[in-house]
């Protein structure tokens, strides 16, 4: 740290031990933008295709069981990826958070390679699944494999983690500051000016190196959506408050689900994935729309859909969401929370044009300002939800309902403590390890309370038992992995470990105030 003076005697601080992280997290944005960037356009092409081949067995009903055979073969296929490398179902996100909070550790190639080949799997035969949770994890192994090899403490390997997964969610949607804020608001937990810099390396380089190589383009092609008239701006809060209400319902069905679906199919474990494969046979021949993540339906809505198909639309693609999600198979739920909140946001569309003479060309700004609340309310990352659809949409006029109406949805999730889903879904996941066991004395908790946190400001002045360090503090149920400008304040709870150059034979955190 070179502290230098300045004419009128203060002093500022040039932290040149960031130079190197934002190198190393350069390195992990050009990796993920690479692996990132492959597996969008390979899964996009892979929905192309999925769309195509249901159309052409739907025109010729005599494909119909060579059709099922082969659905009944990609799932046993992907059962086995499932079975073999568990760290790579389901979206990946909540084992991505896991190997930040320490919970988790895996391979980082295997559950690359099992990720990307399952993913692309589960797309192909249509499952309701988003390619962003694959993305954020593949992400995650490109920046694990980095800090494994070159971060030079625990801190920064959680940093680069995190980078990579906030490179891998930017690149699949072509949103590098949302990305930023996801590894910030979702991943990380915390916020420091070297943290900020190792993310904006990473998001961007990622970025960039995916639209070189790949020739990415934004995944949403709205027109031009008009900012509401001022004295309108009601209306948005019982859309808020809608919206956070069907962030709770959505929550609720991705916590509660599953473990009823396991219930439902106990053995053989294969016949999980099975199932749902076989269900996106039945549904690509009656609602095809509904599969994959919704492409079809973000390119169909519109004002010219009736309110009874919109509804239609909603629930079927809840539903098989939610069926998809609860077996396990490899795939997202970000693109889902998407095409959700699109889905809301065209019934409200409908009902203030068609009820309340709405002019037909504010249709689209319903649409964009529901898919943002919904999002971030239902992850509780409200400026993640806020930059991700001003960067897909281009929608910069509607900043302001987007922030009202997030902040009424957002309120509302918070008050009927609806838990950010990842944080939840990571909860519910068995753990390895990184937790505190009951009994444990080789981990200790230290509640902090006013006083104490009056004297301590800041983590440097902490007075730590010898050959132990701060392994996480817990704040308001959220980890924080602290570095030296870390701020303890009143509440938060230190989880106190050994440090590694703790004499042979130790065995307890003792000493601790």
């Amino acid at each position: 740290m070179n502290s230098k003076k300045t004419e009128n005697g203060s002093h500022f601080s040039v932290d040149r031990n960031v130079i190197p992280l934002i190198g190393k997290s350069a390195l992990v944005g050009l990796g993920a933008g690479v692996a990132v960037g492959a597996f969008r356009w390979v899964v996009t092409w892979v929905a192309h295709t999925c769309y195509a081949a249901y159309d052409y067995v739907h025109a010729r009903p005599s494909l119909i069981l060579p059709l099922f055979a082969a659905l009944v073969l990609l799932g046993l296929i992907v059962a086995f990826l499932m079975h073999k490398y568990p760290m790579a179902n389901s979206s990946g996100i909540p084992q991505t958070k896991g190997l930040v909070t320490g919970d988790f550790n895996y391979s980082w190639w295997r559950i690359l390679l099992a990720k990307f080949v399952g993913a692309c799997l589960s797309t192909l035969a249509g499952l309701s699944l988003g390619r962003e949770g694959p993305a954020i994890q593949i992400g995650g192994c490109v920046g694990q494999a980095v800090g494994d090899n070159l971060s030079k403490n625990e801190t920064e390997r959680r940093i680069l983690i995190s980078a990579g997964a906030g490179a891998g969610f930017g690149t699949v949607l072509g949103a590098p500051v949302a990305g930023m804020f996801f590894a910030m608001e979702d991943m990380l937990k915390y916020f420091s000016p070297s943290v900020l810099l190792s993310f904006f390396a990473s998001a961007t380089v990622s970025q960039y190196v995916a639209g070189i190589v790949f020739s990415l383009e934004p995944i949403f092609h709205f027109g031009y959506a008009p900012l509401f008239p001022l004295h309108t701006f009601w209306m948005l809060i019982p859309i808020g408050f809608i919206v956070g209400l069907a962030a709770i319902v959505y929550n609720r069905a991705l916590l509660d689900f599953p473990p009823i679906y396991n219930r439902i199919i106990k053995k053989p474990q294969w016949l999980r994935p099975v199932f749902v494969f076989l269900l996106a046979g039945v549904m690509g021949l009656t609602i095809p729309d509904v599969l994959c993540g919704g492409d079809r339906i973000i390119e169909m809505v519109s004002s010219d859909l009736a309110l009874k198909t919109l509804i239609i639309l909603l629930v079927a693609k809840f539903l098989f969401f939610v069926v998809c999600f609860a077996s396990g198979c490899p795939g997202g739920n970000h693109f889902p929370i998407l095409v959700l909140g699109a889905l809301l946001g065209s019934i409200f569309g409908y009902v203030a044009v068609y009820c309340f003479g709405f002019d037909v060309s504010y249709y689209p700004s319903f649409v964009v300002v529901a898919m943002s609340a919904y999002y971030a309310s239902i992850a509780r990352t409200p400026f993640t939800g806020l930059f991700l659809i001003l960067e897909s949409t281009r929608q910069i006029q509607l900043l302001l309902p987007m922030l009202i109406t997030a902040m009424i949805a957002y309120a509302t999730s918070v008050y009927f403590k609806n838990p950010p889903i990842y944080d939840a879904l990571l909860d519910a996941m068995p753990k390895k390890e990184g937790e505190v066991p009951a009994g444990d004395v080789r981990a200790a908790k230290l509640k902090i309370d006013f006083g104490a946190a009056e004297q301590i400001s800041s983590i440097m002045d902490f007075p730590l038992p010898e050959h132990t360090s701060i392994d996480y503090i817990l704040r308001d149920e959220e980890k924080i992995f602290p570095d030296e400008t870390t701020v303890i304040l009143p509440g938060d709870e230190l989880v106190i470990i050994l440090s590694e150059d703790a004499p042979k034979g130790t065995t307890e955190v003792g000493g601790i105030i």
